[in-house]
């Protein structure tokens, strides 16, 4: 793979400018060809960046260039894993942003298609410095064994809900809206820090709020919630609970502290490189970090065996809304 590349990306809507300002940033990345059907949205982005060097409507006008070596997709869900297995088989590297399709099936197919063109996924949370730090505590048993660890996201809502570009999120097409949008990164990070999920049984309150609890193979418990706030800012909460101490880890865009350790009832703070918009920061870095691996350089943050054991625990949670009830998930 050459140092400098050029990247198809698909999609233009948000956060599509945080990958385009990545690939400004990266030394191997030259230029960027957007597809983007709607012709505003296209045109839009593509006067706000120069790397930006063909805007076109349809995709397969980006598959069918020789020059392309990578195609990142991050256009709507309902349409992933058709944009990512046609580039697979096309034999473009594939980056895709989380969640990477609507389904655990639907990431199957992709994954099955690999070939000359590998597929990684994109999952900015992985790289809030925050969490980062947290695992990286976890790791090194500062919090003894874990037992417990929830996850509440609040995100803002449209309203009403089919209202412009509401297509572009997940909820409300798929039964499993709010969880799917705002916890993909939830569904990778508690099976990371507590281990594969054994079951999972999920309640909602009208549409604005989802969650789902949890229990591991090895016993520990999860929570992962989803809120549909009607004005405001992205803010996230987690908690992880271990037998010797705890940790608080937020990334609320109004807070400083964005970690904190409890050990004997005594709160701590634990100093971390903060960055303002952290989800920007977080994508940047990702997204860094898979150019590297398709460069020859390193492994991916997130393998896709773990980046589907995410979506199927995705799926159990919304078969659990369904039907109600728990729901065993697949072992082995």
């Amino acid at each position: 793979m050459p140092v400098s590349m050029t990247v198809g990306l698909f999609g233009a809507r948000l956060p599509a400018a945080w990958h385009l300002a990545a690939y400004v940033d990266s030394p191997r990345v030259e230029a960027v060809a957007l597809a983007e059907p709607d012709g505003s949205l296209r045109e839009s982005l593509h006067a706000r960046f120069g790397i930006i060097k063909r805007a076109v409507a349809d995709y397969g006008d980006v598959l069918a260039d020789a020059s392309i070596a990578v195609v990142d997709i991050r256009g709507p869900l309902q349409q992933r894993a058709e944009m990512a297995v046609a580039a697979l088989q096309a034999g473009k590297q594939v980056i895709c942003l989380g969640p990477p399709a609507a389904s655990a099936a639907d990431f199957r197919r992709m994954m099955a298609a690999e070939g000359s063109g590998r597929l990684f996924v994109l999952a900015p949370d992985l790289h809030v410095p925050a969490i980062e730090k947290a695992c990286e505590l976890l790791a090194e048993g500062e919090l003894g064994e874990p037992i417990l660890a929830s996850w509440v996201a609040t995100d803002w809502a449209r309203t009403p809900f089919d209202g412009p570009g509401a297509g572009d999120r997940c909820w409300p097409d798929s039964g499993l809206g709010l969880l799917l949008d705002r916890c993909y990164g939830a569904a990778v990070l508690l099976q990371r820090w507590l281990g594969p999920a054994e079951a999972v049984c999920a309640t909602s309150a009208g549409e604005r709020v989802e969650s789902a609890d949890i229990r591991t193979r090895d016993g520990a418990l999860g929570q992962m919630t989803a809120i549909a706030a009607v004005a405001g800012d992205v803010a996230v909460e987690r908690r992880l609970i271990g037998s010797d101490a705890s940790l608080l880890i937020r990334d609320d865009p109004e807070d400083e502290l964005t970690l904190g350790g409890f050990v004997d009832g005594v709160f701590q703070p634990i100093p971390v490189r903060h960055t303002p918009y952290v989800q920007r920061h977080a994508t940047r870095v990702g997204l860094q970090a898979l150019l590297e691996c398709i460069a020859g350089e390193g492994e991916p943050p997130l393998p896709n065996e773990e980046a589907l054991r995410a979506m199927e625990l995705l799926d159990a949670a919304r078969e659990s809304l369904r039907g109600g009830g728990a729901v065993a998930l697949a072992t082995g």
